[in-house]
């Protein structure tokens, strides 16, 4: 057989993680648990980098919630461990291991995604491990928090906090605040328990428009549908 390399291992791995399947994506782990084994006995040839890791994770991301593929939360969890391991190989090893954003941002992904009662607070918690947090870091999270079954006060706040720090770093420069966030900001409300979530989701509709944000039927929707559930179905037509 052929000496496998970073490249054919990598490819190799893609197919796998990109099957959408449990199997696929074990199978690519496995090839990455293969390629450290393989370097730390000395083939210089396969070393693996950000790029076999985020494949792996990918691959956990795109069966996250997926009746069938995902039980409670598996996906995230093991998206999570291989995290953790890419920085404990980063720190204990001559791998340059680059954990950026984008790593971190598929695990965060994998959290949304989860549908668990957890998944909100596993979120927050890493998303104050990501280097350099970025709108698509804050907005999983803030995602996560509308996946509940029902959106309490305690996390309604907690969102309106997220969606403050957003707007300091936007301010600082640091990070860009999109038509997505405000949609998704305007979810937390619209599915919460909070009787002026409807409004509120409105309130944030009218200043996307003063951002100079455009406004589609994504935005009117979840306006709509924030009226719908209190029963206020004159102000739902109204929108």
């Amino acid at each position: 057989g052929v000496d496998p390399d970073m490249i054919s291992l990598s490819t190799v791995m893609k197919c796998h993680a990109q099957s959408k399947s449990k199997e696929g994506t074990e199978r690519a782990e496995e090839l990455l648990d293969q390629a450290i084994a393989l370097y730390n006995e000395g083939n210089r040839k396969v070393k693996p980098d950000a790029i076999m890791f985020n494949c792996s994770l990918m691959g956990w991301a795109s069966i996250s919630g997926v009746d069938g593929q995902d039980q409670g939360g598996m996906a995230a969890e093991r998206a999570e461990l291989l995290l953790h391991k890419m920085k404990s190989l980063r720190e204990d090893s001559s791998l340059d291991i680059n954990q950026d954003t984008q790593s971190f941002n598929i695990v965060l992904d994998c959290w949304a995604k989860s549908m668990t009662p957890s998944a909100s607070e596993r979120a927050l918690k890493l998303l104050r491990e990501v280097p350099n947090p970025d709108e698509c870091s804050y907005n999983s999270v803030l995602h996560a928090m509308t996946m509940t079954k029902q959106t309490g006060t305690e996390m309604v706040t907690s969102a309106e906090a997220l969606f403050e720090e957003m707007k300091v770093l936007k301010d600082k420069k640091l990070l860009s605040i999109s038509e997505i966030t405000f949609h998704v900001m305007m979810n937390v409300y619209g599915k919460s328990r909070n009787a002026n979530g409807a409004t509120r989701a409105e309130e944030l509709l009218r200043s996307m428009q003063a951002d100079g944000l455009s406004l589609n039927a994504t935005s009117y929707n979840i306006c709509i549908d924030a009226y719908a559930r209190r029963g206020d179905s004159e102000k739902a037509k109204s929108l």
